[in-house]
Order: structure tokens, then sequence, then C-alpha cells
């Protein structure tokens, strides 16, 4: 089930609950929670690929090549294009699902305003 799928699921859950489901609302709120977690945890093993990367190619590690310098310097380049892939894509990934919860949870207090003006006579569509 891709993210799509879920997104629409818990919007249909808001709706079916009437923005009333608190379990719901808290799930929502530790995905939210979660998502922030994995940027930083993310950030943190990025920041840790780009030091190692940078270390590699300084002057005390090259004893640890076993390859021409040449052949390291077009390897770790391969390499410095494959943290900064990931950074992009894993943020861009990361930062739709934040924007899908956020969508949901700010979907409660609308369908709460909706579903209590319904009810209130003085709001409903006389026909």
């Amino acid at each position: 089930m891709d993210s799509s799928d879920t997104d629409l699921r818990q919007r249909t859950e808001v709706l079916k609950s009437s923005g009333t489901d608190s379990d719901l609302i808290q799930h929502l709120l530790k995905d939210a929670l979660l998502l922030e977690v994995l940027k930083e945890n993310l950030q943190t093993q990025v920041e840790t690929l780009q030091s190692f990367h940078s270390q590699y190619l300084s002057e005390p590690w090259r004893v640890l090549h076993e390859q021409p310098l040449d052949q390291i310097r077009v390897e770790m380049a391969k390499f410095g294009i494959a943290i900064q892939k990931l950074r992009t894509t894993r943020e861009e990934e990361l930062k739709k699902l934040t924007d899908s919860v956020q969508n949901i949870i700010q979907l409660v207090p609308r369908v709460v305003f909706l579903v209590g003006h319904s009810s209130n006579p003085r709001y409903r569509n006389s026909t």
C-alpha cells in the first residue's frame, strides 16, 4: 500500500468519524511526530556519510586505499553523488508524507465545524 492509499484511507476515517475519533487524531499526531524523528535521523545519517566521504579522501586515510588514487577519486565522486541523491529523494518523500499527515490533521477541525453546523437548524439549507 503506498502513501496515497494510506492518505485516502485516513481521510475517509476522519470523515466517517466526523472528526471526533480521538484515537484517530492521536494516531495522526504520532505519525507527524514520527516523521519529524525520521527527518532528523535522515539528516544525521547523511551528515555521517558526508563526513566519512571527506575523511576517506583526506591525506591520513590514504594508507587504507587499496586502489590507485585516481580510481579512488572516481569511486568517491560516485559515492558523493549517491549521498546527495539519497538526501534529495528521501527529503522529498518525507516532505510528501508530512504534508499528507498535516492535511489530514487540518481536515479534522473542518469536519467538526461542518458536522456541528449541519446539526444546527439555524445553518441548514431551507429548500
